[in-house]
């Protein structure tokens, strides 16, 4: 073909474009030449089999963009730090994978474009191929074109020329806008390439810092594990201690209290020059332990204008009241009831509201007029309800943790019927929370000895003054709301002593039947690392209860014992020495004359 272009005088405008076409041509051959043996029907195939195939990997991108959106919906989700690695590797894997297919559907692309640019090339191909064959044999077409246009021998060749590149420079034209369109894609296709394989190796680099990170998490939970047994048991040893402990201050409490229901309060005896003496406010026998809701507080509160839920929420620090909770209880006594029947009829606090006359009559089984000269026959309904609320959380709290729960204030007072329904029907379903978890919502009568209520772990210690301090169970100073009680701020004081008086205490303590052994033993090692008492000073919470006795002597040395503890140790030698002098409360203070 291109020996014919040659070998024939041509008009010089038709030469440049045979010379333009022959170069074409020549470039055609060069780059098509792999698959110049196959077929226009074969090569349509393999088209039409390439684009099932780039279906099939569109749809696998498809569902792995699917895939990769379920796992960022996991991750989102995910609580463990171990889950959260994991899945942030696997959807990097997910991102890479799918990288990777958009470099498959590239590439197919690639393949597709070539095979339609081969296709028309072909074509083209057969057809200067078959036109040149005709013009050489004579073809009748060609004879009738140059008959028809009167066209002699001579100008044969140059008229056909003309019209064989007429013909195909629409074809040329066509294929060369085809070409540079497809070198136009072809480089959009090598930068997106570029894009995707940086991306890929960004992936990969943050893969292997996440895979170092959970290797470091997994060796971390190996060691952990490897150490579950021996935690365990830890643990174990150290709720068997916890409940020792428990035992021990209950059994100390339980004979401090027969000694103080026996006196009639108040102390003050001689104090001589140089001599020390305890004094201070409240009474814990009558007010209760001091920790949670105040019932005096909430009367105080609800008189105050206070909701139930706002009064639940003061006392109980970071708290929320929700309804919606049902539950069977076992009743010492009682047997298996709905924890609605048992708020029903709860104790501890008068059972009507007090109302004025038209409530009254609508609502008698809630409302009665209150007489002044009664403090017990009614009380605010809102004070009730924070009870009944409190309650019911209580008895939640307390049968999940040991099963029944008793009848009397040890744990609080049942009394049967359905006196407090109407509470119960108003609050029904509805706990104190923290965290999502009944707390254990402890109260008692009068809390405040003039500062407000207990940290828990003021009041509930070891032999050192350590407890566990609830997040819900703060001092909380209630002044400016509670009705007070004769109690509140009933001051007491002690005769005189002197130091040497505190290590007869603590001695008296080490050889006393009345402690455990853990007690005697703690004690006895305070007494052998402080020497002769020297001073005393003390650790106190926020309603300046005390929470430690921190005891310096002889050695140099600083121990301490627990607020609660040294008050009881007082009272318990006070009484079996023949003193009867005692700190009444564990809000007390040191002075001397």
């Amino acid at each position: 073909m291109i020996k014919y272009f040659i070998g024939h005088k041509l008009h010089k405008t038709n030469l440049v474009k045979i010379a333009n076409i022959a170069n074409l041509v020549i470039f055609m051959f060069v780059f098509v030449n792999p698959a110049w043996a196959r077929s226009v029907a074969d090569i349509q195939n393999e088209i039409n089999q390439q684009e099932q195939e780039l279906e099939n990997v569109k749809e696998t991108l498809e569902n792995a963009l699917k895939q990769l959106q379920d796992t960022e919906s996991k991750l989102n989700n995910q609580q463990s730090e171990l889950e959260k690695l994991n899945s942030e590797i696997s959807l990097i894997d997910q991102q890479i994978n799918i990288n990777n297919v958009e470099l498959e559907i590239l590439k197919k692309e690639i393949e597709v474009k070539q095979l339609e640019k081969i296709k028309r090339e072909k074509i083209l191909e057969k057809t200067l191929s078959k036109n040149y064959m005709d013009w050489r044999a004579k073809d009748t077409q060609i004879e009738k074109f140059l008959l028809k246009n009167n066209i002699d021998n001579s100008e044969k060749h140059w008229q056909y020329d003309s019209f064989f590149v007429s013909i195909q420079q629409q074809g040329i034209v066509s294929l060369l806008e085809t070409l540079q369109d497809l070198k136009k894609l072809s480089s959009e296709y090598d930068k997106k390439i570029e894009e995707l394989q940086a991306q890929n190796s960004e992936l990969e680099a943050k893969k292997q810092k996440l895979q170092e990170e959970l290797l470091a998490l997994q060796n971390a939970i190996y060691a952990t594990n490897n150490n579950i047994v021996s935690l365990q048991s830890q643990q174990q040893n150290i709720e068997s201690k916890i409940k020792n402990l428990l035992e021990e201050q209950k059994q100390a409490f339980e004979y401090e209290r027969k000694i103080l229901e026996q006196d009639p309060g108040g102390g003050g005896g001689n104090i001589n020059e140089g001599e020390w003496f305890f004094y201070g406010s409240g009474r814990d026998l009558y007010q209760g332990h001091g920790v949670g809701m105040s019932q005096w507080g909430a009367h105080g509160m609800a008189l105050n204008g206070f909701t139930y839920d706002q009064i639940l929420s003061f006392y109980y620090e970071n708290s929320y009241v929700q309804g919606g909770f049902s539950k069977q209880i076992n009743v010492d006594g009682y047997g298996s009831m709905d924890i609605e029947t048992y708020v029903s009829g709860l104790g501890e606090v008068p059972s009507k509201a007090c109302g004025n006359p038209d409530q009254v009559q609508s609502n008698p089984e809630k409302y009665v007029i209150d007489d002044p000269n009664n403090s017990w026959d009614c009380w605010p309904e809102e004070a009730i309800k924070a009870q009944v609320v409190a309650a019911r959380t209580y008895a939640w709290w307390y049968t999940s943790v040991r099963g029944s729960i008793c009848t009397t204030a040890s744990c609080q007072v049942y009394s049967g019927g359905n006196g407090k329904a109407w509470a119960a029907q108003e609050t029904q379903g509805e706990l104190v929370l923290y965290n999502g978890s009944p707390i254990e919502a402890v109260y008692s009568s009068d809390n405040n000895q003039g500062y407000g209520t207990a940290d828990n772990d003021t009041i509930w210690q070891n032999i050192y003054g350590d407890g566990t301090p609830y997040p819900y169970l703060r001092s909380k100073n209630d002044n400016d709301y509670a009705t007070p009680t004769q109690w509140t701020n009933w001051t007491y004081q002690t005769s005189g002593f002197l130091s040497q008086d505190i290590n007869a205490m603590l001695n008296f303590v080490v050889n006393n039947s009345n402690y455990s052994i853990g007690v005697k033993n703690a004690i006895s090692n305070i007494i052998n690392e402080v020497g002769e008492i020297e001073s005393l000073s003390f650790v106190r919470d926020n309603s300046l209860r005390v929470k430690k006795v921190i005891l310096k002597g002889t050695n140099g040395v600083e121990k301490s014992i627990g607020g609660w503890w040294f008050k009881n140790i007082w009272n318990t030698w006070a009484y079996e020495t023949g003193r009867g002098d005692y700190i009444y409360s564990q809000t007390f203070f040191l002075s001397s004359k």
